[in-house]
This record gives C-alpha cells, structure tokens and sequence, in this order.
C-alpha cells in the first residue's frame, strides 16, 4: 500500500522534516522510505506526527552513512 501523507496530522514543522528527508534520498529510494515511514507509524499507531518523532524513526530508519547529516538539518528545521 503506497504511503498517504495526508492521513496524518503534522504538527509544527515535522511536514517540512518528512519532506526533507525523502528529497536526500536517492529518487529512486524515495517510494521505498516513504513506505518505511508509513509503516513505522502504523505499527506505533501513530496518526498525529510530531517533530520528536520524525527524530525517532530517523535513529530507526536512517542508514548509517544519513544520519549525521538528517540529524544536523532535522535540528535547524525544529521549531524554535
């Protein structure tokens, strides 16, 4: 099942991480993280995403050789 973005609530800026992280992705990548994602909500039932927890499926998720580089972004995108 394709992942459907707008099923969920995002809260302060976590659209703007979700999107970032799936624009560093290779293209053809960005079908298969969006799924990632979408599964990890589902699986915690998650249907309101906040910023706390696009960090947390970023530990989860990311590849080691993105993480450094999510993270440093993930945090200047975070609502001040």
């Amino acid at each position: 099942m394709a992942f459907n973005a707008d099923k969920y609530k995002w809260e302060g800026n976590s659209r703007k991480m979700y999107e970032y992280m799936v624009s560093e992705v290779p293209f053809i990548a960005q079908i298969g993280l969006k799924n990632m994602i979408g599964k990890w909500l589902d699986k915690r039932e998650i249907l309101v995403v906040t910023e706390d927890i696009l960090f947390e499926a970023e530990e989860d998720l990311a590849p080691t050789a993105y993480k450094k580089k999510f993270k440093d972004t993930l945090d200047s995108l975070r609502t001040k």
